[in-house]
Formats: C-alpha cells, sequence, structure tokens
C-alpha cells in the first residue's frame, strides 16, 4: 500500500490490481485511446511512443499517473509496453448495444477502492467529498494524503459515465440494466435523442410526441416535441395534495397552449 513517502507508480508497477487510482476514469480513458490509436488491440505499444503520441515526457510523473491509473481501472496492461484489456476492446470495438455499457462499467468498479464505494451507496444519496474521502481512509486503506483526491475521483468519474444522477444517487445496477440501445451514448441521464426529438413516438402520446423513462428512476419522464421538452418527475408514491397541485398546473398551462397547424 502506497504511503506519503512512495512514489505512486511503485505499488502498480508491483501489480495489475491497485486499490485505488491517482486519476479519474476520463483521463485513463484518453490514455487507453492513445493505446488503441498505436494499435494496442493487437500489439504492444512502447511507453516511449505513448508518451511521443501523448507529447507527454516520458519519465514524467503525469505519464506515470496516467499509465497507473489506466492500469488500475484495468483499462490497459504491460509495464514497459502496454496493451488493450480484452474490456477495453469490448469498450472501443462494441459489437453489440451492451459491451460498451458495461465495459463502462467494468471500468469505474476494477479499482478496489471504488467497488466498495460502489456496493456501499448504489441506490443511495452519496455524502459529501469530505465524507467519502474518511471512508476511503478508514474503511478501504486509501492513505490520508490521497483520500480526498481519490474522494473527488470517484465522484468525476460517476458523473462521466452517467451514473450519478441530477439528485446526486448513484445508479449503477440500474445503469447495468437500462435499455439504451446505442452504446455511444450516455449511461442513465436523459437520453440524448429525447432531447433532440429523434426517438419514435408512442402509441399512448399524440403523433411528434415521444416518451423516454430513465431506467435510474421510474418517476422521471422527458417529453419532446419539435425540439421542445418537458421534464416531470414525481414521487414513486404521489400524494393526492401533490397530484392536485400537478394537476392545477397542468389546467392552468392550457391556457397558453396554441394549435399546431403543421403536418
Amino acid at each position: 500500500m502506497t504511503n506519503q513517502n512512495t512514489s505512486p507508480e511503485e505499488p502498480l508497477e508491483k501489480s495489475d490490481s491497485a486499490s485505488y487510482p491517482y486519476m479519474a476514469l476520463p483521463s485513463s480513458l484518453e490514455l487507453a485511446e492513445a493505446v488503441k490509436d498505436l494499435g494496442g488491440a493487437r500489439t504492444n505499444v512502447q511507453r516511449s511512443i505513448l508518451a511521443h503520441h501523448l507529447k507527454i515526457e516520458e519519465k514524467s510523473q503525469t505519464l506515470t499517473f496516467k499509465i497507473a491509473s489506466a492500469r488500475c481501472y484495468g483499462l490497459i496492461e504491460g509495464r514497459s509496453s502496454f496493451l488493450l484489456t480484452e474490456k477495453a476492446k469490448h469498450y472501443f470495438f462494441p459489437t453489440n448495444e451492451k459491451e460498451k455499457t458495461q465495459a463502462l462499467l467494468d471500468f469505474f468498479c476494477s479499482p478496489v477502492a471504488f467497488s466498495g464505494l460502489a456496493k456501499r451507496f448504489d441506490g443511495n444519496k452519496l455524502p459529501t467529498s469530505q465524507m467519502i474521502g474518511n471512508i476511503l481512509h478508514r474503511d478501504l486503506h486509501v492513505p490520508d494524503s490521497w483520500k480526498d483526491r481519490v474522494a473527488t475521483y470517484f465522484v468525476r468519474s460517476a458523473q462521466h459515465i452517467g451514473i450519478l444522477d441530477d439528485q446526486g444517487y448513484l445508479r449503477c445496477a440500474a445503469a447495468e440494466h437500462s435499455e439504451i440501445s446505442d452504446p455511444n451514448k450516455k449511461i442513465g441521464g436523459i437520453d440524448p435523442d429525447v432531447e433532440r426529438g429523434n426517438l419514435e413516438k408512442d402509441e399512448k402520446f399524440p403523433a411528434k410526441m415521444v416518451r423516454y423513462r430513465r431506467e435510474s428512476n421510474p418517476n422521471i419522464w422527458s417529453f419532446c416535441y419539435k425540439e421542445q421538452s418537458v421534464k416531470v418527475e414525481t414521487p414513486v408514491d404521489l400524494p393526492k395534495p401533490l397530484w392536485e397541485s400537478l394537476n392545477a398546473y397542468v389546467q392552468l398551462l392550457k391556457t397558453t397552449i396554441k394549435d399546431d397547424d403543421s403536418t
């Protein structure tokens, strides 16, 4: 385990399964993409070539951190030369709609510290970054000198792949079982096709209107029409007073409605 006087390169050079990363997932995905672009899906990529490609000094701490973190997330393997892992190949070269989604979730949960936090908070609202850092230090053995940074990396990584919703709830399991059809779309959150109005119409709703039901919360709905949208969020059990207020608001909106004469 790393201590305050140990270079972060040391524990990761000894093992492919370090307990925590030294950068957030987006940075590691960028490094893995560089390995992919240099042919790392089939042949080893030398560190010197990777450094030149990224325009980073070969012996710099920045490159060391990037490589160490990419290994920690399970994106690359190797020490002085690097290959994409099988998991990374599924991400960069998916052959079905679920592969990229599953690969992102696997990357996120590969670090032992991240996996521990995900198991602890999945489906629940995350505490403050300070509290996450304390949990990382006390229960998941992250050094005090790194705990706050690792907490930030955890939150940033969850946000990047879309498994942290607008209310701060972690949605790993929901994302894993989501019905997102395009592997290039972000996990969770509002589907970009909904915002553009590209989804097929739902027979229960008027023509040209689409419905999107976010898997992480069955009571968040977005209705889109001609590049305009309305978002409705309700609790699981909607009390009658709230329903009456919502209905009154909808009735009020009726007074502003204009007929659409377009076909």
